[in-house]
């Protein structure tokens, strides 16, 4: 079991190398290495206290690499320590190679730290509570849309088990809506089959009234945005490709859908400022124009990535 755990880890397959590592009873282990991919595996299922656990003995054995500052300093962050994930990123700098590559990316966790230090004393902006386990599973879920049509409806993406469904290929993702019921979440259902393939279908937007929806879906080694009418019967597809410059193949990310003229996504194609980029197109004359990059007031060296536009007092608002 260690080497089928080992191949999942090497892939980024964290949950199902955590499982064959359980199932081979290697929990307990006391080779440094493989308690260290343990620890990795249980920081990326969400269990920060469990990995966290196996990164501080590892540090208290005085025999390990300085990698795991690294991951634990991560696991501090993610529990809001501020001050700890400071310390552990510094320890990581003093212990690493100068030349390492991940120098730059922990001077800028570093930097994330004191805005976090700053931030928690700061003006409380938003509440953020999780949707519980109706709608949360071991397994992932993201990219939630709101229905533009039913207040307390939701669509989210997961790539979860249905035993209704049948067996999918490992990394594919089903499309799936639930509602809100007196309080709570209701059993979230996956969307029909004539949306919902074998293959990977994520939900990107809808038009403002409702009536359309845009996702994307694979086709062959790239993917491709579909619409839907939502008026299919059972048997008959009524999907019809969009027109616009989203492409996977061109980097294409984090695609969204405003007031049926606007698309914005991310995308790292040549040309940019540096990591991901946003870009916009907009529906003019029948037709969506050519991407225009957002520019360096917005785009940076780093990543700027999962665009939202919303209507303000009077303006529209840009997140990211």
């Amino acid at each position: 079991m260690k080497r089928q755990g080992d191949e999942y880890y090497a892939t980024g397959d964290y949950r199902s190398a955590l499982f064959a590592y359980k199932q081979g009873g290697l929990e307990n282990t006391k080779d440094n290495e493989l308690q260290l991919k343990i620890g990795v595996c249980l920081y990326e299922n969400n269990d920060v206290d469990g990995a966290l656990h196996i990164f501080q003995s590892l540090i208290n054995e005085g025999k390990t690499e300085p990698v795991v500052y690294m991951h634990a300093a991560k696991c501090f962050q993610s529990k809001n320590l501020f001050a700890e994930a400071n310390v552990h990123f510094k320890l990581f700098l003093q212990k690493f190679n100068p030349d390492d590559p991940l120098r730059p990316w922990v001077k800028d966790e570093l930097i994330r730290c004191a805005n976090g230090s700053r931030l928690t004393y700061g003006e409380e902006m938003a509440y953020v509570e999780n949707a519980g386990t109706t709608i949360n599973t071991p397994f992932e879920e993201f990219g939630v849309r709101t229905s533009p049509t039913t207040i307390d409806k939701i669509y989210f993406n997961s790539d979860r088990e249905d035993v209704a469904r049948a067996k999918r290929p490992n990394g594919n993702v089903d499309i799936y809506s639930t509602n809100l019921v007196n309080g709570r979440w209701a059993t979230p259902s996956p969307l029909p089959a004539h949306i919902n393939s074998i293959g990977y279908d994520e939900v990107t937007g809808f038009s403002s009234n409702g009536q359309i929806l845009y996702y994307l879906t694979a086709s062959g080694k790239n993917f491709v945005i579909k619409t839907d009418t939502f008026s299919a019967e059972e048997g008959q597809t009524l999907s019809g490709l969009f027109s616009g410059p989203f492409l996977t193949s061109h980097g294409g990310s984090d695609l969204i859908f405003f007031n049926d003229t606007i698309c914005l996504f991310s995308s790292d194609r040549p040309g940019g400022y540096g990591g991901y980029d946003l870009y916009v197109s907009v529906f003019t004359e029948g037709a969506w124009s050519k991407a225009t990059n957002l520019g360096p007031s917005i785009n940076t060296f780093y990543h700027e990535r999962f665009p939202f536009l919303t209507r303000g007092r009077d303006d529209i608002i840009l997140f990211f």
